[in-house]
C-alpha cells in the first residue's frame, strides 16, 4: 500500500494508512530482506525515499510546532477579552462607570471612561476589522471561539506526537536498512 504525503508518492510500500489528518504512517521494516524483496527495490532506492520522507515529516514537524504555538498566543488574549466582559458587566451591574487607558500606537496611550450604561464592546476580528457586540453576542463569540482554540491546539499536539513516532520509526528504519547493507557487502566480499 502506497501512502502519499503532499502531492508525491510513497512508493515501495513503505507506508501504511494515514493519521486522521492525512499524514502517512511508516511501515516499521522488521525483516529487511523480505521487506526489499517484496518491495523488489534496490536498497539505494530505499534509504533514499526514507530519508525524503523524513526530511517532510520533520519539515512539517516544525510546521505544526509554529501553528501550535500560535493558538498557545492566541488562548490567553481570548481569555483575557472574556474576563474583561465579565468585569464591564458587573461594572454596569453596579452602575460604576471604568477609567481605562487604551492604546492609539505603540506607546501611545489615551485616557477614556467607559459610561455605566455601557452595553457594547469592539472585538477585533481580524485584518483590521473590528465589529461591536453586546456583552452576550461577545461572550457567546469568545466562548466559541475559545473553543475552537483548545480543540485546535489539542489535534496539533496530536499531529506532534504522531509525527514524532514516525521520525523514530523512519529514522530506525533506515538504520537497519544502512546496516544490512554493509553486513550483505561484507558478506558478498568474502
Amino acid at each position: 500500500m502506497s501512502g502519499s504525503f503532499g502531492e508525491t508518492t510513497i512508493p515501495y510500500g513503505i507506508c501504511e494508512g494515514e493519521s486522521s489528518r492525512n499524514i502517512p504512517k511508516v511501515k516499521f521494516i522488521e525483516d529487511v530482506p523480505k521487506f526489499l524483496e517484496k518491495a523488489g527495490a534496490e536498497v539505494d532506492d530505499v534509504l533514499k525515499t526514507l530519508q525524503e520522507l523524513l526530511q517532510k515529516y520533520k519539515v512539517y514537524e516544525v510546521h505544526v510546532t509554529r501553528q501550535k504555538g500560535a493558538i498557545k498566543e492566541k488562548i490567553p488574549e481570548i481569555e483575557e477579552s472574556l474576563e474583561m466582559i465579565k468585569y464591564l458587566r458587573k461594572q454596569k451591574e453596579e452602575n460604576q462607570e471604568v477609567k481605562t487607558n487604551f492604546k492609539l500606537a505603540d506607546n501611545v496611550y489615551a485616557d477614556a471612561v467607559i459610561d455605566e450604561n455601557n452595553d457594547k464592546v469592539g472585538l477585533w476580528l481580524g485584518a483590521s476589522v473590528m465589529l461591536e457586540y453586546s456583552y452576550d453576542d461577545a461572550e457567546a463569540l469568545l466562548k466559541t471561539n475559545l473553543e475552537k482554540a483548545r480543540l485546535q491546539k489539542k489535534a496539533y499536539q496530536e499531529d506532534l506526537d504522531f509525527l514524532k513516532d514516525q521520525i523514530v520509526t523512519t529514522e530506525v528504519s533506515i538504520a537497519r536498512i544502512y546496516n544490512y547493507d554493509i553486513k550483505a557487502r561484507r558478506t558478498d566480499k568474502e
